[in-house]
């Protein structure tokens, strides 16, 4: 409640109406035990990797090896 307050102050937040303990209590899963207010805004993906040692690739059915990654955040839109 006291970072929605103190973001409201900021005229180019996402989110400035005041948020109350019954609203954040009252929000719905995302995923649990995270409900819409415990997630960043604004959320526009995600990935997940599951990294293991290649001792182990031999009990995997397709093991894929990554060469490499990368990932890039311009500014933020609002």
């Amino acid at each position: 409640m006291t970072q929605r307050a103190h973001a409201a102050l900021n005229p180019s937040a996402v989110y400035r109406s005041p948020l109350t303990v019954e609203d954040y209590l009252g929000s719905r899963m995302i995923s649990s035990p995270m409900c819409l207010y415990d997630c960043d805004v604004p959320v526009d993906g995600a990935t997940a990797i599951v990294v293991s040692a290649v001792e182990t690739a031999a009990d995997l059915r397709a093991p894929v090896r990554i060469e490499a990654m990368a990932g890039v955040v311009e500014g933020r839109p609002s």
